[in-house]
């Protein structure tokens, strides 16, 4: 318990009904020791209230984000989590969290829009509204969230696009032999890549023309129609019992 100082400022460190509590004071060593001297009479006479001190001494968004680092984004965080971080310190990092306005985070939105998509400007966004949500929290911050009023772009969403019949005329004649079968099965059946390369003969019945999905993305289970043009080229595979569907290479 007592003052140290970090980077030119000063710190406090004191205890409060066994929580140990840090506040940033300033470049000023005297100032921090009269602040600290209050907050124990505070404390003594029953009088402390956090939430003020956090009004009167509020942190700088560098200090506070380093918090919110080890507390909760590292652990869930990559490298476009550590990217997002290096973003925020160079917009705001110098700033109390008091002293970012909405009108700042809008100017910070849009010029990530103008840089990016509507996604990656969103998705900064949603995590500084939630650094903000962390700090009221965790009674750092008493103030409004300045990311709640700010103005943003729907995401597009992409239409899926299906080959055309003269792309297709021109996609199959250049496939390889292991690729051919794989482009084939995708275009009569609309199975997704790892389905296909995971695709076993013995979930494929050409007798009767189903192919059996036994565990799909959804986690359902699915029956797909075999076309007189997949079925060919199933059985130039030499179908077998059991096995990858994959492994034998087509003759073509």
């Amino acid at each position: 318990m007592g003052i140290f100082k970090k980077d030119e400022t000063w710190y406090i460190d004191y205890y409060v009904d066994g929580r140990r509590k840090r506040e940033t004071v300033g470049a000023s060593k005297s100032l921090a020791k009269e602040v600290l001297s209050k907050r124990l009479t505070e404390i003594a006479d029953r009088k402390y209230f956090p939430e003020r001190q956090a009004q009167a001494h509020p942190l700088n968004f560098d200090e506070f984000i380093e918090k919110y680092w080890e507390r909760h984004w590292k652990r869930l965080s990559g490298k476009g989590g550590a990217f997002i971080k290096k973003s925020l310190l160079a917009a705001f990092g110098a700033r109390t969290l008091d002293r970012i306005t909405p009108g700042l985070v809008q100017d910070y939105y849009n010029h990530k829009r103008e840089q990016t998509s509507a996604a990656t400007a969103n998705r900064h966004l949603a995590r500084l509204a939630h650094i903000f949500n962390s700090a009221r929290k965790w009674k750092e911050y008493v103030g409004p969230n300045p990311a709640d009023d700010v103005e943003k772009e729907r995401e597009e969403n992409h239409k899926t696009r299906f080959l055309s019949k003269e792309e297709i005329a021109k996609l199959l004649p250049v496939c390889s032999g292991r690729l051919y079968p794989v482009i084939v099965c995708a275009l009569h059946t609309g199975m997704r890549r790892g389905e296909i390369l995971g695709l076993r003969w013995e979930n494929i019945d050409l007798s009767v023309g189903i192919i059996y999905i036994l565990k799909s993305k959804s986690g359902k289970a699915r029956e797909l129609p075999i076309t007189p043009q997949l079925a060919e080229v199933l059985r130039s595979l030499e179908p077998r019992a059991e096995g990858a569907y994959l492994r034998c290479p087509s003759s073509r």
